[in-house]
């Protein structure tokens, strides 16, 4: 039986699945984690990545020994996929230069702005060329001692490979992709270059990770590799990568949503649509531009803030059952709070959330504000108290979605969801 190793760092979760060729499950791992709000600044520990990742994996490695009977010894290939875009800066020894900024940071609006009329293209806040030239722009020290600008999975991929590379999708969210050479667009390089008042002591292509082709190995695990994923030290070394993507491209993939006019909708910390497209289209900043693994142009509308909101929700109930004796598992309240939307009423309920945890750049707020208003006359009950999270939480999504059908004429052949949104049968596709 041959055996797929993927890992993907996402925004609460890192798991570790291993497939067959059929792509079933063998066997799993997680690890639960937070960002942090430090300094203004949303943050991961690349710490605790590391040890996310020794730990989910070696909770797969226990589970497929315990159903196999067998030591997990050797895998056929090995995948890291993770949240994009964000600012990871590396000096010369490797060694961070500012805690990894992450992509729910709304702090580089003058950079985006910029850019994105520079180069007639849409530069997101996100993106770490934006941040790059955000802190050129502030004057930050670190600047001129950059020797890498990776993304968490090419930083992880980094560190169990030793290789700087990315996947041409990742590559697309870092700075925008000339898709006739593979590689980033030598024009707006130079356009980039023509903006800076200072000179860098290094060029663009000479940080950015290198782009690796879908299909080609992308590094082999080294023995330093394999010791930081597999305390026991019992795997191979050796075993080849693909290149490594970021979780839109992984999610456009696993849904089979990658040919023209299909999409896809993944909701869960944040929410973003992801649409295939097969023309140009005009530069709204409520929709960035990508690309798939097999180099497609990705329509994407993404959304900072997803359920976050319902999961305070979720706590507090948890917490107040509790306190009657009362436990029910995760699964069932969150069935029991999903479903009771299907009785509210909108209109009857007059509920007015606002579940921005964190800034939102589609509607220009720089920091969360989560609120909940509701009229005097309201009906606060618990249908309508979740179907109005329900719906705020999808609002602004539709925002560039309306831009899509209404402004460029996109129509889509199918949609699929996924995301802890959609776990509930019937509710989140309703």
């Amino acid at each position: 039986m041959k055996k797929y190793l993927g890992i993907e760092f996402g925004s609460t979760r890192i798991k570790a699945n291993l497939i067959d060729d059929s792509f079933n499950i063998i066997a799993s791992g997680v690890y639960t984690w937070e960002n942090s709000f430090i300094n203004n600044i949303w943050t991961y520990s690349l710490e605790e990545a590391k040890l996310g990742l020794k730990e989910s994996f070696k909770a797969l490695k226990r589970e497929y020994e315990n159903k196999y009977n067998e030591k997990l010894i050797h895998i056929d290939s090995i995948g890291i996929s993770g949240m994009m875009h964000g600012y990871l800066i590396l000096d010369k020894n490797d060694k961070l230069l500012t805690p990894f900024r992450t992509w729910r940071n709304s702090i580089t609006y003058q950079a985006s702005t910029i850019l994105t009329k520079a180069f007639n293209y849409p530069i997101p806040q996100r993106w770490p060329i934006a941040h790059l030239y955000q802190a050129i722009l502030n004057d930050e020290k670190e600047v001129d001692d950059i020797s890498s600008m990776l993304t968490l999975a090419s930083y992880i991929n980094f560190l169990l490979t030793g290789k700087k590379v990315v996947g041409i999708g990742e590559a697309s969210g870092i700075f925008p992709v000339d898709k006739k050479i593979n590689n980033y667009d030598l024009n707006k390089i130079e356009i980039f270059n023509n903006l800076l008042n200072k000179r860098l002591p290094y060029s663009l292509l000479d940080i950015f990770p290198s782009i690796v082709p879908t299909g080609v190995v992308a590094g082999y695990l080294t023995e330093e590799g394999r010791d930081l994923l597999d305390e026991s030290k019992e795997l191979e070394i050796n075993i080849p990568f693909v290149p490594p993507e970021g979780d839109m491209q992984t999610g456009v993939v696993s849904t089979n949503a990658i040919k023209t006019n299909t999409g896809s909708a993944s909701i869960g910390t944040s929410s973003n649509i992801n649409i295939i497209i097969s023309k140009d289209i005009s530069v709204h900043e409520e929709v960035n531009l990508m690309l798939t693994p097999n180099g497609n142009t990705n329509a994407l509308i993404h959304v900072s803030n997803g359920t976050t909101e319902i999961n305070h929700l979720f706590r507090l109930f948890k917490e107040l059952l509790n306190k009657f004796n009362v436990d029910p598992s995760d699964d069932e309240l969150y069935k029991m709070m999903f479903n009771s939307s299907l009785k509210g009423k909108i209109k009857e309920g007059k509920i007015y959330p606002i579940d921005y945890y964190s800034g939102e750049l589609i509607t220009h707020l720089n920091s969360g504000r989560p609120l909940v208003i509701k009229e005097p006359d309201s009906k606060m009950d618990l249908a309508n108290l979740m179907l109005s999270h329900i719906y705020s939480l999808l609002a602004t999504i539709r925002i560039g979605v309306d831009i899509l059908r209404e402004k460029e004429g996109i129509k889509l052949d199918s949609l699929i969801g996924h995301g802890g949104f959609f776990k509930t049968e019937y509710v989140g596709q309703n």
